[in-house]
């Protein structure tokens, strides 16, 4: 297991003028005081970084958050992330998504995370499915890989599985680009705001789980920034004999389209494999249509209920 510092100030942020740092410092610690304790809208976390000029980068050494209910260590080295901005001062990340993790995982259930990012949802995955469970992420852009495995390590999460490749239809390589301020904006297709860094490996998901030996997945998580279809057709058996129960996916209109797809193609795909799709945001009633806009899906398969 690595060891770090468990250490729940700001951290040092790199300034050359010492009273500047200073007073940035105490602003990120009243910030992070309030947002972790009080009942705060997400939503209102940027703004008040913005309105008190609060200047966020690297730590000089990574520091290590407890999840906000304690339940699990975060490691963070850099707040100017928009994934770890978030982790940084509330201590937890998207809620509604992360409460339909916790409350429909079981002890003793499989979790697959594509798309793991820094590792948020394998971090609940992990403490929730228990040492009975077993918990599979991928991952394909180094940076964020290394902080995942440094995530797994530092919880001492040995039922949890990093694999640092893309899932999709096919075996190959493809070049991967980069968000400088937002991480969970990689993609393998490129925006003006992206730069290319380097070539990923990329593995039919089907032939990966068959080797790992995965027969039944209770959840799957899948947020890849456009290549949600490629993903699914890769897991063709799976979903044609209903062995996932439970998929929370991204659907992004636009990223969808720049890889060659559609919202309505992937919303019809769930539906053809016998899922039930609701819009995190308004979950009450099963959506019939593909909704225009962008939103998180949570399917629920037929089998399953």
């Amino acid at each position: 297991m690595v060891n770090y510092d468990c250490d729940d100030k700001n951290g040092t942020f790199f300034s050359n003028d010492r009273a500047d740092w200073r007073l940035n410092a105490l602003k990120s610690r009243c910030l992070k005081a309030i947002m972790s304790t009080l009942p705060v809208p997400t939503r209102l976390l940027e703004p008040l970084i913005r309105v008190g000029r609060i200047k966020l980068g690297p730590l000089s050494s990574p520091k290590v958050r407890l999840e906000r209910a304690g339940r699990f260590k975060i490691v963070i080295d850099d707040p100017s992330d928009h994934v770890q901005t978030y982790l940084h001062f509330q201590g937890h990340f998207e809620r509604r998504e992360t409460e339909i993790v916790r409350t429909t995982l079981q002890d003793g259930d499989v979790f697959v995370d594509i798309g793991a990012n820094v590792g948020w949802f394998t971090m609940v995955a992990a403490e929730t499915v228990g040492t009975r469970g077993r918990v599979i992420s991928f991952e394909p852009f180094p940076g964020s890989f290394e902080r995942l495995r440094r995530n797994i390590d530092v919880n001492g999460f040995d039922t949890v599985t990093a694999i640092p490749c893309a899932l999709s239809d096919r075996d190959g390589k493809v070049p991967f680009f980069a968000n400088t301020a937002n991480s969970g904006r990689n993609s393998m297709f490129q925006d003006p705001d992206q730069v290319r860094v380097s070539e990923i490996e990329m593995r039919r998901g089907q032939d990966v789980l068959a080797q790992l030996d995965v027969e039944h997945i209770n959840f799957c998580k899948i947020d890849v920034e456009g290549a949600e279809l490629q993903v699914l057709r890769g897991l063709d058996r799976h979903l044609k004999d209903g062995r996932i129960d439970h998929i929370l996916i991204e659907m992004n209109p636009e990223k969808l389209e720049q890889a060659g797809g559609s919202i309505d193609a992937l919303f019809t795909l769930l539906r053809d494999s016998g899922f039930d799709i609701y819009d995190v945001a308004n979950p009450q009633v099963a959506l019939k249509n593909a909704p225009s806009k962008f939103f998180n899906a949570f399917c629920i398969h037929s089998k399953s209920g």
